[in-house]
């Protein structure tokens, strides 16, 4: 039995043609870990950001972070430092929508906490703002005293919970 060349051209065009489907399913499953990599890594370089504005208003009171609320704080940065209200949101919360540019910032367009009331003096271990719970996939992206940001995983049901795992962190690296 002898195929002809075109025969064996039309089948060559379904193999591949299933292949590329195939192959465009599969990159579907893996889009969302892809994106979510990205959406951290820009979550993280917003926090860095406001870590930028957070030196430069303790340098201006000798050494020290605002002790206002979270909202007062980040309103405070976005009038005098930082005014891109973008820059408050995780761009992976699904609950919380950037205020429009130059409105006041509120608990709604805020996708961060402040721990607040500490002072660069105090270490480059001290966390002075981090993630709203829910932000991510047990994950959470945390800006230190000294500027830096880390992302930290584990499943956390409280604030406190991740503030006493850091601190417990800290106690034991400067026992070393």
């Amino acid at each position: 039995m002898k195929i002809s060349s075109f025969r064996i051209l039309q089948i060559l065009c379904w193999v591949l043609l299933a292949g590329l489907v195939l192959f465009l399913i599969l990159a579907q499953n893996f889009t969302p870990t892809s994106r979510e990599k990205a959406l951290l890594v820009n979550c993280a370089s917003n926090l860095k950001q406001i870590g930028i504005a957070f030196k430069e208003y303790a340098s201006e009171n000798d050494g020290r972070f605002s002790d206002k609320n979270t909202v007062s704080v980040f309103e405070l940065l976005r009038e005098t430092k930082l005014d891109d209200s973008k820059l408050y949101t995780c761009p992976a919360s699904k609950t919380v929508q950037s205020a429009f540019p130059g409105a006041k910032l509120t608990d709604r367009n805020i996708s961060f906490i402040y721990i607040g009331e500490h002072g660069e003096k105090d270490g480059p271990d001290v966390p002075i703002a981090m993630d709203k719970l829910g932000n991510h996939n047990d994950f959470v992206n945390v800006l230190f005293a000294d500027g830096h940001v880390e992302g930290i995983s584990g499943k956390f049901n409280s604030y406190s919970e991740i503030i006493k795992m850091l601190t417990e962190r800290a106690v034991k690296r400067n026992k070393k």
